[in-house]
């Protein structure tokens, strides 16, 4: 409960720091307003030409390292190859991290919005005992319309779990809110 708590404080505070400002007045055109294209080709063509593209977010991931929530990067290489890493720290005594990474493939759309397919692994400790994950990664990733600089993904797939030598097998969201990761894409 306190996790999901977390990330709606945190999902509200982008959008408000992403929001456009509520004073402005509507009847002045800033010069990428008077664009002749639609809307949908400026959007793809700004997520197409600059590559790479890096962001910093909160992402649920504790079928990918031992932490519900974790602090994310985003690293897209180009239009069909991404790499997301996590890291997070629950606890210090006893002491419980995770590190981890997921490269993303896009097989469907682009990088401003997809399918992607991919894999990786996580390492850390759970109360001081080593833990390993390797995931198969399916998803779906989009740029939210109204901000353009937020990446949303959504993951899920099967999760291989090595615990102290004991194994675990699961399939379902890559975390406790389905895999879901929220970027500020710089």
């Amino acid at each position: 409960m306190r996790t999901a708590k977390q990330l709606v404080v945190f999902t509200t505070l982008i959008a408000f720091i992403g929001a456009p400002s509520f004073g402005a007045d509507s009847n002045k055109k800033n010069k990428s307003d008077q664009v002749s294209t639609s809307q949908s080709q400026v959007t793809t063509e700004r997520y197409q030409s600059a590559y790479p593209q890096w962001g910093l977010g909160i992402s649920s991931a504790d079928n990918i390292i031992p932490v519900a929530v974790a602090a994310s990067f985003w690293l897209a290489f180009n239009q069909d190859s991404a790499l997301q890493g996590y890291f997070g720290i629950l606890a210090t005594s006893p002491f419980t991290f995770g590190v981890g990474a997921l490269y993303k493939h896009t097989v469907a759309g682009g990088n401003y919005a997809g399918l992607h397919l991919g894999g990786g692994l996580g390492l850390g400790t759970v109360q001081g005992v080593f833990n390993l994950n390797i995931d198969a990664v399916v998803g779906f990733h989009f740029f939210l319309p109204s901000l353009k600089n937020i990446l949303v993904n959504v993951d899920f797939g099967p999760s291989l779990n090595i615990l102290d030598g004991a194994t675990n097998f699961k399939v379902g969201g890559l975390g406790t809110i389905l895999g879901l990761s929220i970027h500020y894409i710089f």
